[in-house]
Protein backbone atom coordinates (compact mmCIF):
# COMPACT_ATOMS: atom_id res chain seq x y z
CA UNK A 1 0.00 0.00 0.00
CA UNK A 2 2.82 2.14 0.96
CA UNK A 3 3.69 2.20 -2.95
CA UNK A 4 0.56 3.48 -4.36
CA UNK A 5 0.11 5.81 -1.97
CA UNK A 6 3.64 7.21 -3.14
CA UNK A 7 2.52 6.62 -6.71
CA UNK A 8 -0.90 8.83 -6.08
CA UNK A 9 1.26 11.68 -4.63
CA UNK A 10 3.75 12.01 -7.62
CA UNK A 11 0.62 11.84 -9.58
CA UNK A 12 -1.30 14.74 -7.74
CA UNK A 13 1.87 17.13 -7.50
CA UNK A 14 2.07 16.25 -11.39
CA UNK A 15 -1.70 17.27 -11.79
CA UNK A 16 -0.66 20.52 -10.21
CA UNK A 17 0.16 21.84 -13.52
CA UNK A 18 -1.64 20.16 -15.48
CA UNK A 19 -4.56 22.93 -16.57
CA UNK A 20 -2.06 24.99 -17.53
CA UNK A 21 -0.36 22.31 -19.83
CA UNK A 22 -2.66 20.13 -21.23
CA UNK A 23 -6.14 20.28 -23.26
CA UNK A 24 -8.75 21.17 -20.94
CA UNK A 25 -12.89 20.35 -20.82
CA UNK A 26 -14.50 22.46 -18.47
CA UNK A 27 -17.78 22.04 -18.48
CA UNK A 28 -19.06 19.23 -20.47
CA UNK A 29 -20.55 16.64 -18.77
CA UNK A 30 -20.33 12.98 -20.15
CA UNK A 31 -22.16 10.07 -18.83
CA UNK A 32 -21.34 6.33 -18.95
CA UNK A 33 -24.78 3.88 -18.53
CA UNK A 34 -25.08 0.27 -18.89
CA UNK A 35 -26.26 0.29 -22.44
CA UNK A 36 -24.59 4.04 -23.44
CA UNK A 37 -22.15 6.65 -23.43
CA UNK A 38 -21.44 10.17 -24.04
CA UNK A 39 -18.33 8.70 -25.71
CA UNK A 40 -18.25 7.07 -28.98
CA UNK A 41 -14.90 5.28 -28.76
CA UNK A 42 -15.53 3.06 -25.92
CA UNK A 43 -14.14 -0.41 -26.58
CA UNK A 44 -11.73 1.18 -28.82
CA UNK A 45 -8.43 2.81 -27.22
CA UNK A 46 -7.20 4.25 -30.59
CA UNK A 47 -6.71 7.89 -27.76
CA UNK A 48 -5.31 7.92 -24.51
CA UNK A 49 -9.12 9.57 -23.67
CA UNK A 50 -10.71 6.55 -25.05
CA UNK A 51 -8.41 3.95 -22.94
CA UNK A 52 -9.74 5.93 -20.23
CA UNK A 53 -13.29 6.28 -21.52
CA UNK A 54 -13.16 2.70 -21.45
CA UNK A 55 -11.59 1.93 -18.40
CA UNK A 56 -14.50 4.23 -16.51
CA UNK A 57 -17.25 1.76 -18.82
CA UNK A 58 -15.17 -1.52 -17.82
CA UNK A 59 -15.97 -0.36 -13.75
CA UNK A 60 -19.03 1.15 -14.33
CA UNK A 61 -20.72 -1.96 -16.28
CA UNK A 62 -18.39 -4.46 -15.14
CA UNK A 63 -17.35 -5.61 -17.84
CA UNK A 64 -14.04 -7.44 -17.72
CA UNK A 65 -14.02 -7.43 -21.26
CA UNK A 66 -13.32 -3.63 -21.58
CA UNK A 67 -10.23 -3.59 -18.69
CA UNK A 68 -8.78 -6.40 -20.72
CA UNK A 69 -8.98 -4.30 -24.01
CA UNK A 70 -6.97 -1.29 -21.93
CA UNK A 71 -4.34 -3.77 -20.32
CA UNK A 72 -5.94 -4.06 -17.10
CA UNK A 73 -6.94 -7.78 -15.64
CA UNK A 74 -9.83 -6.61 -13.25
CA UNK A 75 -10.62 -10.02 -10.71
CA UNK A 76 -13.52 -7.68 -8.85
CA UNK A 77 -15.46 -4.77 -8.94
CA UNK A 78 -15.78 -3.11 -5.49
CA UNK A 79 -19.48 -1.37 -6.43
CA UNK A 80 -22.17 -2.83 -8.05
CA UNK A 81 -22.81 -1.42 -11.68
CA UNK A 82 -23.26 1.98 -12.08
CA UNK A 83 -24.55 5.09 -14.07
CA UNK A 84 -21.38 7.29 -14.43
CA UNK A 85 -21.47 10.82 -14.68
CA UNK A 86 -17.71 12.74 -15.04
CA UNK A 87 -15.71 15.71 -16.47
CA UNK A 88 -12.59 15.37 -18.52
CA UNK A 89 -10.62 18.09 -16.11
CA UNK A 90 -7.17 17.67 -18.82
CA UNK A 91 -5.43 15.69 -20.73
CA UNK A 92 -1.58 16.06 -21.57
CA UNK A 93 0.94 14.05 -23.00
CA UNK A 94 4.36 13.79 -20.52
CA UNK A 95 7.29 14.92 -21.25
CA UNK A 96 10.35 14.16 -19.87
CA UNK A 97 10.65 17.10 -17.18
CA UNK A 98 7.28 16.23 -16.43
CA UNK A 99 8.94 12.69 -14.32
CA UNK A 100 10.02 13.35 -10.73
CA UNK A 101 13.40 12.16 -10.58
CA UNK A 102 12.54 9.09 -7.82
CA UNK A 103 10.29 7.92 -11.10
CA UNK A 104 12.69 8.35 -13.80
CA UNK A 105 13.25 4.40 -14.14
CA UNK A 106 10.10 3.09 -12.46
CA UNK A 107 7.46 1.40 -14.86
CA UNK A 108 4.77 3.75 -13.44
CA UNK A 109 5.71 6.98 -15.59
CA UNK A 110 7.27 7.31 -18.81
CA UNK A 111 7.68 10.25 -20.99
CA UNK A 112 5.25 9.91 -23.79
CA UNK A 113 2.57 8.81 -21.43
CA UNK A 114 -0.85 10.38 -21.19
CA UNK A 115 -1.97 12.16 -18.19
CA UNK A 116 -5.52 12.45 -17.95
CA UNK A 117 -7.34 14.13 -14.90
CA UNK A 118 -11.45 13.51 -14.66
CA UNK A 119 -13.95 14.54 -12.04
CA UNK A 120 -16.38 11.85 -11.50
CA UNK A 121 -19.65 12.10 -10.00
CA UNK A 122 -20.87 8.75 -9.02
CA UNK A 123 -24.23 7.84 -7.79
CA UNK A 124 -25.77 7.92 -4.49
CA UNK A 125 -24.45 5.93 -2.20
CA UNK A 126 -21.65 5.40 -3.73
CA UNK A 127 -20.92 8.85 -3.89
CA UNK A 128 -17.97 9.59 -1.50
CA UNK A 129 -17.06 12.97 -2.49
CA UNK A 130 -19.32 15.29 -2.03
CA UNK A 131 -18.61 18.02 -5.01
CA UNK A 132 -16.83 14.83 -7.69
CA UNK A 133 -13.99 12.67 -7.12
CA UNK A 134 -10.88 13.72 -8.63
CA UNK A 135 -8.98 11.07 -10.45
CA UNK A 136 -6.07 10.62 -12.02
CA UNK A 137 -5.19 8.26 -15.44
CA UNK A 138 -1.84 7.25 -17.11
CA UNK A 139 -2.09 5.76 -20.25
CA UNK A 140 0.61 4.20 -22.70
CA UNK A 141 0.62 3.49 -26.28
CA UNK A 142 1.77 0.06 -26.74
CA UNK A 143 1.64 -1.16 -30.39
CA UNK A 144 -0.52 1.03 -31.84
CA UNK A 145 -3.19 1.31 -29.01
CA UNK A 146 -3.49 2.95 -25.46
CA UNK A 147 -3.31 1.07 -22.35
CA UNK A 148 -4.10 2.30 -18.85
CA UNK A 149 -0.96 1.56 -16.87
CA UNK A 150 -1.88 3.21 -13.78
CA UNK A 151 -4.69 5.12 -11.79
CA UNK A 152 -5.04 7.00 -8.55
CA UNK A 153 -7.67 8.89 -6.97
CA UNK A 154 -6.88 12.37 -5.28
CA UNK A 155 -7.02 12.65 -1.59
CA UNK A 156 -6.82 8.82 -0.25
CA UNK A 157 -4.28 8.28 2.54
CA UNK A 158 -2.20 5.13 2.12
Amino acid sequence: MRMWGTVAAVLIALCGSVARAGETFPSDIRTITADGATSSCIGAPKTPLCAAETFLACDSRQDKSLCRRVGVERTEFQLPPYDLRYRILSVRILKPEDIPPDFRDSPFLKPGDAEMVFLEFPPPPQHACPDGCKYDYIARSVNGEWRIVDWAMWGLDD
